[in-house]
């Protein structure tokens, strides 16, 4: 009973060590086509004779296998994000114009904020200086 239970488990071994390595090689042609096909799509790779570009895709693989990347990995490119849209509308007219020129669109707070203060402060000084009887601010 331990023989048959020792065979069966050097079986199921070998069965799985056979299965890794057709994984491993249809995986090693899968990056060796996704190479050369990256290479083939630049168009620099044209000036190129076939023996440049397997030697340069037997390199790569080389260094993809080393590094441990997939295919998955070597042809991913990431999403272009468009820019986020802010409300705000094309101007057309003059009073949107100004709108915006003033800051009053809401893009930058700072800008509305800082006119009502100095606003402020001009009738504040203009105040102080018709109560001291100051000629320019005479009525």
């Amino acid at each position: 009973m331990i023989g048959a239970v020792a065979i069966f488990a050097v079986l199921a071994s070998i069965i799985m060590f056979a299965n890794s390595a057709h994984a491993q090689t249809a995986s090693l042609d899968q990056l060796r086509a996704t190479i050369k096909t990256e290479i083939m799509a630049d168009p620099r790779s044209q000036t190129m004779s076939s023996a440049q570009i397997n030697a340069l895709v037997n390199a790569l693989t080389t260094q993809a296998q080393k590094q441990g990347l997939t295919t998955a990995q070597l042809t991913y490119r990431p999403e272009v994000q468009s820019a986020p849209s802010t409300g705000v509308t094309q101007c057309s007219d003059l009073s949107c114009s100004l709108a915006q020129a003033f800051g009053l669109d809401g893009s930058l707070p700072i800008i509305p904020v800082a006119l009502i203060v100095l606003a402020v402060l001009f009738i504040a000084t203009y105040s102080v200086m018709r109560e001291m009887g100051h000629p320019h601010a005479q009525a």
